[in-house]
């Protein structure tokens, strides 16, 4: 299969991937918010950033190394040296495996005391550990499929293991389940996609160790600098995201705090799911690798930023101002009438996550030409990040957590414009232009909206209202387009979407 292929299977497997995964976490908090006491639900959330940090102490950046190296050694014709990086890597996780469970064991109590969890601490202790042993050593597995330009294949275990955990939740909901059921499930989840991750890479391995050709020297300094710079970018961005501020939160104010904090930051959190830059860099990376290593200049990979750019401003600026709106309705709809006290801290993380979802394409571009020294640097303002939560958590609660989080992604996003135009003279561009036609295309959609929202949403005037805002944006959008004709025809070819084909074609032959 060809990498346009591959890019292009990977695309729509990604998108469905991120739609079940949407949808079936959507499920997963709302039956767990409505069937569990609000400290359970934030017992639940601190799961999550216990998952998070245990990932990075014992993470050493091995998945990124794989995903990024074993497609080198395979088109320098080296499939032992692809093998012997796989072994190493399985080989050191699992002893920080055994490390991060030894250390959990010793300090239980301490933890437990340190951010009022002693339930999460004590009794749940070993559920958790088995949850994050197996996450852990199935995302070896998973940076091997990538490195494959099997994401697609990724794509189909995670959405058969979300599927399966949204029905036990659901089993937990109307059996009336609780905490310890809930942290079973996510046990089950990993072990799982452990099981498939090494059911469906062993071939490539079986296949590299019958080839037994090529040098299977390894560059230790080499691998040893990029994964190093990962793992150390991997601890800013540790500190940088929500799983801290779950820990300074449950420290200053408490679990029950930490559920609504929890319910802030769902809104957000999928909508930077979607966003192209994170979507696609599984997809993308080989790709990118390739075409650099061809070229040995930023000209190619700056044209894939551009036009990824453009993408993430032209889905989720509106899709921003639209929950901008409607947050406290969602909140309502989903978690119950109790956690709409959280709505407006959902929108101070709604409206920062537009520049983190601008700056999540650099990484994709800084993994592309080698420069995860940038990419370990921009992590430095993981500590801007925890010297401002544990400053604006005792005085504005979880809007300071925030007010924190979101101005962290502002500050990377011009780290990276930054650093790029004034180290390597690459001058990405704003795209100010762009963001000003989206706005411009938006504003029959804000007004219909504005009509929504005083009809009421879940009426069905207001239903009726919405979908007319929503078709009128994408006329706008269509007509009133920001792409090139040479970008209309990458997109026509990748999406195939034939009215989109019809439209853009059309409007490219008269241009030309």
């Amino acid at each position: 299969m060809s990498d346009d292929d591959n890019i292009g299977k990977g695309t729509l497997v990604v998108y469905l991937e991120r739609g079940v995964l949407m949808t079936t976490g959507l499920v997963v908090s709302a039956l767990l918010a409505r069937g569990l006491s609000t400290d359970h639900y934030g017992i639940y959330k601190l799961v999550g950033s216990v998952l998070v940090f245990s990932s990075y102490a014992a993470s050493f950046g091995l998945e990124m190394t794989v995903t990024r190296f074993i497609p080198d050694y395979i088109t320098n014709e080296r499939p032992g040296a692809a093998n012997k990086l796989l072994g190493g890597a399985i080989l050191i996780r699992g002893a920080a495996i055994a490390a991060l469970v030894i250390g959990a064991l010793g300090f239980r109590e301490e933890l437990g005391r340190t951010f009022n969890a002693q339930e999460l601490f004590g009794p749940l202790l070993a559920l958790v550990l088995i949850h994050a042993g197996f996450k852990l050593i199935g995302s070896i597995g998973r940076g091997l499929l990538t490195a494959y330009s099997r994401r697609h294949v990724v794509g189909y275990i995670r959405i058969a293991s979300n599927l399966v955990l949204a029905g036990l939740i659901g089993y937990l909901y109307f059996t009336g389940g609780g905490i310890y059921f809930a942290i079973a499930v996510l046990a089950t989840k990993s072990v799982l996609e452990f099981v498939l991750f090494l059911a469906t890479g062993m071939r490539h391995v079986v296949e590299n160790a019958r080839a037994a050709r090529g040098d299977a020297t390894l560059s230790l300094s080499r691998l040893g600098s990029y994964s190093g710079y990962n793992w150390l970018f991997k601890g800013g961005h540790v500190f940088r995201e929500y799983s801290v501020d779950h820990f300074v939160v449950s420290y200053f104010l408490g679990p029950t705090q930490v559920a609504f904090y929890g319910v802030a930051i769902a809104i957000p959190k999928m909508l930077r799911s979607v966003s192209p830059g994170r979507m696609l860099h599984g997809v993308l990376l080989p790709t990118f690798v390739k075409r650099y290593e061809e070229s040995g200049s930023f000209a190619e990979v700056k044209k894939g930023y551009v036009l990824l750019q453009k993408i993430n401003i032209v889905l989720l600026l509106p899709a921003i101002l639209a929950l901008l709106v409607f947050v406290p309705e969602l909140i309502e709809l989903v978690y119950s009438e109790k956690y709409v006290g959280a709505a407006w801290t959902a929108r101070i993380l709604i409206a920062f996550s537009f520049f983190q979802s601008m700056g999540d394409s650099f990484y994709l571009v800084s993994h592309a030409v080698e420069k995860a020294n940038l990419v370990f640097y921009s992590s430095l303002v993981g500590l801007y990040n925890l010297a401002a939560d544990v400053a604006l958590v005792p005085f504005f609660g979880i809007n300071g957590a925030a007010l924190a989080t979101g101005s962290a992604g502002l500050l990377v996003f011009a780290y990276f414009m930054l650093v790029y135009r004034s180290l390597y003279d690459v001058a990405f561009p704003l795209l100010s232009g762009v963001i000003g036609t989206v706005l411009l295309n938006s504003l029959p959609l804000l007004a219909l909206l504005g009509i929504t929202k005083m009809v009421g949403l879940f009426t069905l005037q207001g239903m009726a209202v919405a979908v007319v805002g929503g078709f009128s944006y994408i006329g706008t959008a269509l007509f009133n387009d920001v792409f090139t004709d040479q970008e209309k025809k990458i997109i026509v070819r990748r999406a195939d979407i034939p009215l989109l084909r019809r439209i853009w074609m059309k409007e490219t032959t008269k241009s030309a």
